[in-house]
């Protein structure tokens, strides 16, 4: 891993901690990068602002995620992909969140368009995969702000019944 891509790593698993105990408009660049063990200099040449070092993080995650679940275009929107997507929002659900709490949520929102509509090849693919992120993120923030009340297995069954009839 180069020195650039290690002080994204820094500065990002950094602003997660800070979230963990400090509102959001309280860390400041300064905290960030105390916390982080890096420059300020270190920061401003790989981000703009804080919100770009979340998105860096978001971005990260996602595409581990895919990499390591072997998700392909095959098997997009089926029972397996399903299973794998829940079981990996459900593990990573502090960071959904902190992400309400912080009032940030849109940029997982962005995130999913990001993955589900690079492949869209029309606007008819197009349509129906913005259609699809969409309310599979809306399924996940209702669900992180009821208290994930529902196992994971049974919110599959619910995602994949309501795809179902759609």
């Amino acid at each position: 891993m180069d020195k650039a891509t290690q002080s994204k790593e820094r500065i990002s698993e950094a602003l997660l901690r800070l979230l963990r105990a400090t509102p959001y408009t309280d860390i400041t660049v300064q905290k960030l990068t105390d916390c982080a063990g890096v420059s300020r200099m270190a920061f401003y040449r790989n981000f703009d602002s804080k919100d770009e070092v979340m998105r860096y993080y978001l971005e990260k995650q996602t595409d581990r995620f895919l990499q390591e679940s072997h998700i392909t275009e095959e098997t997009s929107f089926g029972p397996a992909y399903f299973r794998k997507l829940v079981e990996h929002l459900s593990n990573t659900r502090e960071v959904g969140l902190l992400l309400i709490d912080t009032g940030l949520f849109d940029l997982l929102r962005a995130e999913f368009d990001r993955i589900y509509t690079v492949r869209a090849k029309d606007h008819r693919e197009l349509l129906r995969s913005t259609f699809i992120a969409g309310g599979i993120c809306n399924v996940y923030y209702y669900w992180l702000v009821n208290g994930c009340r529902e196992a994971p297995a049974e919110l599959v069954g619910d995602l994949e019944q309501i795809l179902s009839r759609i």
